[in-house]
């Protein structure tokens, strides 16, 4: 009798800790499930940040490019206006002789 319920107790225990086993797994499940999410919810945002580096980068190159041009047209220009003062001012200077 006695070896009869133990065996009941036994049975019994299992149907408790079936339920609790399940759980516990569902719950280790979905903790990994979700924990891998984040990891590729980072990566992407990663990946993000890196193209807005890469394009800030490149516009930043694009205005010195410009800024430069500019400054070389601006300088041309600025040449060729003297150039253009000083054959006025030798003109003047060899009509006057």
């Amino acid at each position: 009798m006695d070896r009869l319920l133990v065996i009941r107790d036994s049975l019994l225990n299992d149907q408790k800790v079936k339920p609790s086993r399940q759980c516990t797994s569902v719950y280790e499940t979905e903790k990994e499930e979700q924990k891998m999410r984040c990891c590729n919810n980072r990566t992407d945002q990663l990946a993000k940040i890196s193209n807005n580096q890469i394009l800030i980068g490149a516009l930043l190159i694009g205005l010195l490019l410009v800024a430069a041009i500019g400054s070389l047209v601006y300088i041309n220009f600025e040449m060729l206006v003297r150039l253009g003062q000083d054959r006025v001012i030798a003109c003047g200077n060899a009509s006057s002789h």
